[in-house]
């Protein structure tokens, strides 16, 4: 799997310079970052490549798990594909049949409770079919 394929998600309860602020289930500020993918945790399905598996490793405290993905904009073309994710990697099915420009929604929970929303971009090029 290339580079391009694989991104990491940061994930804290303290600020850090750069990151981006979301609000988590308990109503308390989180910070993350996206890092790697085609830049920011974006994907890219190109032109020329048939189904393609984007993975997302977490990096954060022990009490962070991945919990879930959710898609927006995305028609049939993305999956969360939980038989090969894991409490610390999401793997996500891009069918890369038609052109689109989805976002999915990496859910991190803490504790086991406090779930926190983390999204980014997947995009696939126009083809001819």
């Amino acid at each position: 799997m290339s580079n391009d394929k694989t991104a990491t998600l940061r994930v804290s309860s303290v600020e850090e310079q750069g990151w981006i602020s979301t609000i988590g289930s308990d109503k308390q500020v989180y910070w993350y970052l996206f890092e790697g993918g085609s830049g920011n945790g974006a994907f890219h399905g190109k032109k020329n490549e048939k189904a393609v598996e984007f993975v997302v490793n977490l990096d954060a405290d022990r009490d962070y798990e991945m919990a879930d993905v959710t898609f927006e904009k995305s028609g049939d073309q993305l999956v969360f594909d939980r038989k090969k994710s894991n409490h610390k990697r999401v793997v996500i099915d891009d069918a890369n049949t038609e052109a689109m420009e989805a976002y999915y929604l990496v859910i991190v929970s803490r504790n086991g409770d406090v779930q926190i929303p983390c999204d980014p971009m997947i995009k696939n090029d126009p083809k001819a079919f």
